[in-house]
């Protein structure tokens, strides 16, 4: 009887918050982070979201010249993002209010803009992450609007919770942060996740990095003499997931991998992506030498498992995708855990990355059986003019528990693009 007297005392509560926090109109849409900041977000000005499957997207457009123009841009999730014609600039929410009304959309999903850029946005569908106070968490389920609730990660007390929609997630965030019922609650947001460059040429001869007669090079060759690798070490390939059967990889040292997009086994490609990054990377390190074709690998005798976090379809993930990716690496032997690729300052404004931080730090702290996995990240390709910025404050790359790998060009000095 105490505990539903509290219950109902925090749901009280939660309302009082409601009451004295912004509505939702416009700049006033936002939610409280995992260090109990307000955190705004701006609707996007042209944009909408579409929920209706891989297919269903396509046929919005067509069914709904009026509210939606242009082509659809494919987002995790079954979501799509359209711009709005311009009668309906401005009104995002009652155009995809409208298009449930009307059968073209299952739910409201919602397109946020970066604060004085309108042309970057990110997307919010109907889940958020939430680490509850109290260990009975199922019992969430059916409080502040979540529909269900499952474990993403039972060990570290992280939780993956459904909502009707993107407007009810920011709901539940706010009434579960402001009835105490959790640590945080934060929207499970879709963002751009950049790629980083890595070896794709054909032949061992151009790969001067591992070595070349300057000795600007990592001197592989040298390391070579006294192993090639040991299939013991593990090697996780964080990315666009990995063609498992490729000639140039060692079937015996292709483990198991996992599909964190979609939380199933299967980390290959689809036939349709837009490149073969998370092949190339995988390549990068664990090609296997002496065979005549391809490339070297680094680390040729080590072990991969491959991990797919984007489709290859759009370079973007939400922050449970990439909990379960790196999570995954953590819990299944690990040693090292690389990321191409990185989220960029800019969206750290708005968008709370402690899901990948929980994640990393497991990974750290209790990979490897408990000896800690390292956990690599690229520093990044410089602007879109390819130049090199420095690394955000709040980017992944700046965790301390991390490594962040920079490049160098064929003359051992710094290259002008990386970070």
């Amino acid at each position: 009887m105490a505990r539903r007297v509290s219950r109902v005392f925090a749901l009280a509560l939660a309302m009082t918050v409601f009451a004295v926090t912004p509505g939702w109109g416009g700049e006033s849409m936002g939610y409280y982070d995992s260090h109990g900041n307000w955190r705004p977000l701006f609707l996007s000005y042209a944009k909408v979201a579409v929920v209706a499957g891989i297919e269903g997207g396509e046929r919005a457009g067509i069914v709904h010249p009026i509210l939606l123009s242009g082509s659809a841009a494919r987002k995790p999730g079954g979501v799509w993002q359209y711009s709005l014609v311009e009668d309906m600039a401005g009104r995002q929410l009652d155009a995809a209010k409208r298009l449930v009304d009307e059968g073209v959309s299952e739910r409201i999903a919602l397109v946020f803009e970066l604060a004085g850029d309108p042309d970057k946005t990110f997307t919010l569908n109907n889940t958020l992450v939430v680490k509850p106070k109290d260990a009975d968490a199922a019992s969430l389920a059916g409080t502040c609007g979540i529909e269900s609730i499952e474990p993403l990660d039972e060990r570290e007390g992280v939780w993956l919770g459904r909502a009707k929609d993107a407007v009810a997630v920011l709901e539940a965030c706010r009434c579960l942060y402001g009835g105490g019922f959790v640590k945080w609650a934060l929207p499970d947001f879709s963002v751009p996740v950049r790629l980083y460059g890595t070896v794709n040429d054909a032949y061992f001869s151009n790969q001067w990095h591992l070595a070349q007669s300057s000795d600007a090079d990592i001197d592989a060759d040298e390391a070579w003499d006294v192993t090639m690798g040991d299939s013991r070490v593990a090697v996780a390939v964080v990315d666009t997931g990995v063609e498992t059967d490729h000639p140039d990889f060692e079937p015996a040292r292709m483990l198991p991998g996992y599909n964190a997009a979609t939380d199933t086994s299967d980390p290959t490609p689809l036939p349709t992506a837009i490149d073969a990054h998370g092949t190339a990377c995988a390549g990068a390190v664990a090609a296997w030498s002496n065979n005549g074709q391809g490339v070297a690998g680094v680390c040729p005798g080590c072990s991969l498992i491959p991990i797919k976090m984007m489709d290859g379809m759009t370079s973007e993930a939400q922050l449970s995708t990439g909990y379960r990716a790196i999570n995954f690496a953590a819990d299944n032997g690990a040693w090292v855990i690389s990321n191409s690729w990185g989220i960029p300052q800019e969206y750290t404004s708005q968008v709370d990355m402690e899901p990948y931080r929980v994640a990393i730090r497991h990974a750290v702290n209790d990979g490897r059986g408990g000896l800690g996995a390292v956990v690599l990240f690229a520093s990044g390709n410089g602007n879109q003019w390819g130049q090199a910025q420095e690394i955000g404050a709040n980017e992944l790359q700046n965790m301390p528990e991390v490594m962040t790998v920079g490049g160098t060009g064929p003359d051992d000095t710094v290259v002008g693009y990386s970070n």
